[in-house]
């Protein structure tokens, strides 16, 4: 999704609405403190700040730091809900090794 609002390209490549193009920053804030806002919640998550649900995920890259089209490659490590890490992808590998 944040590479499709930053680059505008679909899954086949076409460009559609290229100025509706967004930077990562701004995509970043729409999937985090504005999505909060939008449903009033922005004082409990969207952010990390104190006294906030500590709701988060760890990634294998900066988003700001990669080319737009390989935003989709980024990884989710590690996985966090209310402060309190729920998954990580060393212990999913694991277990989908496990289950082979």
């Amino acid at each position: 999704m944040l590479q499709t609002a930053v680059t505008r390209k679909t899954r086949e490549g076409r460009i559609i609405g290229y100025p509706e193009a967004i930077s990562v920053m701004d995509g970043l804030k729409a999937l985090t403190i504005y999505a909060a806002w939008q449903l009033n919640m922005d004082k409990k998550i969207g952010s990390i700040e104190p006294g906030k649900y500590a709701d988060l995920i760890i990634l294998d890259k900066n988003p700001l730091k990669v080319a737009p089209d390989s935003l989709r490659d980024i990884r989710v490590m590690k996985t966090f809900v209310n402060g309190t890490e729920v998954w990580t992808r060393q212990k999913a590998e694991e277990e989908h090794k496990i289950r082979k």
